[in-house]
């Protein structure tokens, strides 16, 4: 799927909602532009907290629905914003903003995709037992999901 990730940085005083958690998903019967939204300064108070201010990141775009990924970006952040002010109180327009788009970027597992993957690596195995592959696309994505992946092949290679 496609997606975009909106960096916005507001004024703590524009947020009506506690943020006393990491963020939320957003699920795809709600028809928002927002499909998720991390609150970055409350996961890492060193961004900017102790100034008053809350960085958010929120991504946009949903498998087989890139609507909203053809606005312009001003007109992006603009529907982040609207649906920000209903879902946490946000008020008024992010002070900065960057929206980095990503095209057929996330992976979209479909039932069996583990169990393709266990033959893939048998296969592999078959052929020679030190070709390993790992990656987003495989077993998980995120940068944890990679590293763990990444951790578990290099054992594996080493076992054998």
């Amino acid at each position: 799927a496609s997606v975009a990730l909106l960096s916005l940085a507001v004024d703590r005083s524009e947020v009506d909602h506690e943020l006393d958690g990491t963020g939320f998903l957003v699920p795809r019967p709600e028809g928002r532009t927002v499909t998720a939204c991390s609150w970055a300064t409350s996961k890492w108070a060193h961004l900017g907290a102790a100034e008053g201010r809350v960085w958010l990141r929120v991504s946009v775009g949903r498998d087989g629905d890139d609507s909203a990924l053809a606005l312009p970006d001003e007109a992006l952040v603009d529907a982040v914003a609207a649906d920000l002010a209903e879902m946490m109180g946000l008020q008024g327009r992010p002070d900065e903003a960057r929206v980095s788009r990503w095209d057929a970027s996330l992976p979209q597992y479909r039932p069996g995709h583990l169990e393709r993957m266990d033959a893939v690596d048998a296969e592999l195995a078959a052929l020679d037992p030190t070709l390993v592959v790992t990656g987003a696309a495989l077993r998980g994505i995120g940068v944890p999901a990679c590293i763990r992946q990444g951790r578990a092949a290099a054992r594996l290679v080493a076992e054998r």
